[in-house]
């Protein structure tokens, strides 16, 4: 492919907007409330996915303070199937090991998955079609 970036823009000017969640720099609570935070941000995820990846009875904690940062754990079902995520957050915006970790597991779903689409002004997931996903990687232009 010629050029990236102009595919990347394509697809981002094709994929619907209820399949897509533009995330600019959102804030995630710094107390003990970022877990909260990520739960519903979850639910977000859910949403763009057309109902493939329902992350069920999804609960957090978190511990930690300012001084040291905070760890994030969050707990679900998905397919029967119990999952836990773990996680360092620092800051009060989102984690890219959160964003790592629901990347990664999408993956696991056979009607596609979440990629991150680049945009310029903010970070663009989208659930893709397990066939658009697949041609992606195979010319890395996701991770």
């Amino acid at each position: 492919m010629a050029d990236d970036d102009a595919l990347l823009q394509l697809i981002r000017h094709h994929i619907s907007q209820s399949s897509r969640l533009k995330l600019y720099d959102e804030e995630i609570g710094t107390d003990n409330d970022a877990g909260e935070d990520y739960v519903a941000l979850m639910k977000r995820f859910s949403r763009i996915s057309g109902g493939h990846l329902v992350y069920e009875n999804a609960s957090s904690t978190t511990e930690g303070d300012d001084d040291g940062g905070y760890q994030v754990k969050i707990d679900f079902t998905w397919n029967a199937k119990p999952y836990t995520w773990a996680f360092g957050h620092d800051s009060d915006r989102i984690s890219e090991d959160f964003l790592d970790a629901v990347i990664a597991h999408s993956r696991a779903c056979p009607a596609g998955e979440f990629i991150d689409l680049m945009a310029d002004d903010a970070m663009m997931i989208a659930f893709v079609p397990r066939d658009l996903a697949a041609l992606l990687h195979q010319h890395e232009l996701v991770y």
